[in-house]
């Protein structure tokens, strides 16, 4: 429950800064701000609130709540802009004293508000650089709340070098880290393919299985975690909301029709059995290797009709590439909210891409 920041008065004039600040002295009431019940370590979770409200306890006086920052950070852009939030802390930094309260008073509150304050910016470069890296307006006011805190005694120079490597993409997993995850292996390649004319009988299903994972984790990673907020890839304006989950939505039905493809280019009954075989291979061995959203692609293709039609071709499959789609079959099965495979998902040690 979020209502809009007020920034002009009844008269239509824009508020100062000290006008604003007003918002984040209202007391707590059912009309700007609720909470869940209070936990077993007897703190109470925010449940919803105006702008303003949730602003003011991102940074607020008694304590700093790790996990309640981390969750905003994460899904502001679903009720306000990135700008207009920093715009908020910068304000929020700019504490005034209330007229019933005394100096001293007012002293034992203002560090630790704008020490908050610091640390929630900090927080957001550190967990969300994304946000920053693809807006230069954000990161021009970060820039400028920086340079305002720094007059205020707050040291800069950390954050001036966080906001840095965000724009920079320093903060991405570096070649040298990558490659230390594990070895790259030995390609396998079948002699008898041709380098100039490829099929895809000669290929290893292995190696089909590698080079799909690299193509899907590049992909994958791209994704901007906002753009997963309230389903915005259905909507009208998806390509800009969400346009790394509408690239890999469009490669991942690209890829589905490219096994239907494969399948049905072969009018020899015999060749068209053997890539169908091998097609089930490649959907293991990418079980194997937790590329998860190519096994999807996969059992969807050999799922559609113009596939699972094709019983003559079913028929020459052997027992044991039989149980391979068996099992295959039950891993991506819809019972239980796909259980299988939020199980194996969970269970998952190493990297691996989800669908």
């Amino acid at each position: 429950v979020v209502t809009p920041v007020k920034l002009f008065n009844e008269g239509g004039s824009f508020l100062m800064p000290n006008e604003r600040y007003a918002m984040f002295e209202e007391p707590d009431s059912p009309s700007n701000i609720l909470f869940n019940e209070i936990s077993a370590d007897g703190r109470r979770k925010i449940r919803g609130g105006t702008l303003g409200k949730l602003v003011q306890y991102l940074a607020n006086e008694n304590d700093m709540d790790t996990e309640y920052i981390t969750e905003f950070l994460l899904t502001h852009r679903g009720f306000t802009t990135s700008e207009e939030l920093l715009d908020l802390l910068h304000l929020r930094f700019q504490v005034r004293r209330p007229q019933n309260m005394d100096v001293p008073t007012f002293n034992s509150i203002l560090i630790p508000i704008r020490l908050r304050c610091v640390n929630v910016l900090k927080m957001w470069i550190i967990l969300r650089p994304d946000d920053f890296l693809d807006s230069k307006e954000l990161t021009l006011k970060a820039q400028e709340f920086i340079s305002y805190f720094e007059q205020h005694t707050v040291t800069a120079k950390n954050l001036r070098r966080l906001l840095d490597r965000a724009v920079n993409k320093e903060f991405e997993l570096s070649r040298s880290e990558f490659a230390n995850v594990n070895p790259c292996p030995e390609s396998l390649i079948f002699e008898e393919m041709s380098p100039t004319n490829p099929s895809i009988e000669h290929m290893h299903p292995e190696e089909i299985a590698r080079q799909l994972c690299l193509i899907e984790y590049q992909l994958w990673k791209a994704i901007r975690p906002h753009e997963f907020m309230n389903s915005v890839w259905t909507t009208v304006d998806k390509e800009k909301k969400a346009p790394h989950v509408v690239s890999m939505i469009q490669a991942s039905n690209h890829r589905t029709n490219w096994v239907i493809t494969e399948i049905l280019s072969n009018s020899d009954l015999g060749h068209r059995a053997l890539v169908l075989a091998k097609f089930i291979l490649v959907a293991d061995k990418c079980l194997s290797l937790s590329n998860f959203n190519a096994v999807m692609e996969i059992i969807a293709a050999l799922q559609n009709s113009a596939i699972f039609r094709l019983k003559r071709t079913w028929e020459l499959l052997p027992a044991k590439t039989w149980a391979l789609w068996d099992s295959l079959q039950a891993f991506t099965k819809a019972e239980g909210n796909f259980k299988n495979y939020r199980d194996r998902l969970r269970s998952c040690l190493e990297m691996a891409v989800p669908c």
